[in-house]
């Protein structure tokens, strides 16, 4: 079959053209730099992998802190609803944008969130509240099509539901697994702290004298926040002992900007992160005793309802 010069003329520069578009689309950078105060509703935050990169989900996708700057996904900028860091990514839920409103599930994010995989049976639902163990990654859901709170071992192959004896709240605040053990599982609500070693079967409270805003499990401890008396404090709870010890409070937290999510970098525990309502967060490296704030947030939220 025989070609004129102006078809193959035609096709030469197709080629061309369609090379020029996978170069673009290869080299544009899946992260930009960004304010801090584009940041708008975080949803979650912790520390994915051993690099000691903090990472925080909203409204608008996955941004990062890293070398002193805030970076910004520019893809799979979903309308993010919970999010729960592991050592080898990140387990997330909401919507896949504010506009569109249609439900990813629960997604597993793997390198920062590029690839995101849906989790079996969780399709065309959004979940508010989730829990992941960070090494062991038995992942626990608020399901309120099943009415109840749901854990899997298996990555959502089989889910199994919980019997919640002793779960006596009807105002849950959120949820906590330890980072090894997936049986060791809590809910913090205005009560206090309801902690299970039995995957979330049975519950003993361990009381608070305000409502608990925030916890996360270290190896031996929680840290947890709580309002008392208008005024937000952290503590640090002794799993064996049941002690608990104060730390620093962080500046202009209050119950108007109560802390909403806690995070323990993997590697090292001494640094913790905290964000806040009104989407500041804070970093201490010297296990709470000081804080240094790394947003610079210009557009705050309405007041707390």
């Amino acid at each position: 079959m025989k070609f004129s010069k102006i078809a193959i003329v035609m096709l030469f520069c197709l080629l061309l053209i369609l090379a020029g578009c996978q170069n673009k689309t290869s080299t544009q950078p899946y992260f930009k730099k960004e304010s801090s105060s584009a940041i708008k509703e975080i949803r979650g935050l912790g520390y994915i992998g051993d690099k000691g990169i903090l990472y925080a989900a909203s409204v608008n996708g996955i941004h990062k802190y890293q070398d002193s700057a805030w970076y910004a996904a520019t893809r799979n900028k979903n309308d993010y609803l919970s999010f729960q860091a592991v050592s080898d990514g990140f387990y997330a839920s909401g919507n896949s944008s504010a506009e569109s409103k249609k439900a990813l599930g629960i997604v597993k994010g793997k390198d920062e969130g590029r690839s995101l995989k849906t989790i079996p049976s969780t399709e065309d639902q959004s979940f508010p509240q989730l829990g992941a163990g960070y090494n062991n990654q038995v992942l626990y859901m608020l399901s309120q099509k099943e009415g109840g709170i749901l854990y899997t071992k298996d990555k959502g192959k089989t889910w199994i539901k919980s019997k919640l004896k002793g779960l006596t709240s009807r105002q849950l605040g959120g949820m906590a697994v330890h980072p090894e053990q997936g049986s060791s599982f809590a809910l913090y609500a205005k009560e206090g702290i309801f902690l299970s070693s039995d995957y979330g079967d049975s519950f003993t409270l361990f009381p608070t004298a305000g409502p608990v805003t925030a916890m996360i499990f270290g190896m031996d401890t929680i840290i947890y926040s709580e309002l008392v008396e208008d005024k937000q404090a952290l503590h640090v709870l002794d799993l064996k002992t049941k002690s608990k010890t104060d730390l620093s409070a962080l500046p202009a937290v209050s119950a108007n900007n109560p802390i909403l999510y806690l995070s323990i970098h993997p590697k090292n525990n001494k640094e913790i992160a905290a964000a806040t309502y009104k989407n500041e967060i804070f970093v201490s490296k010297n296990s709470g005793k000081t804080w240094d704030k790394i947003t610079s947030t210009k557009k705050k939220r309405n007041k707390l309802e």
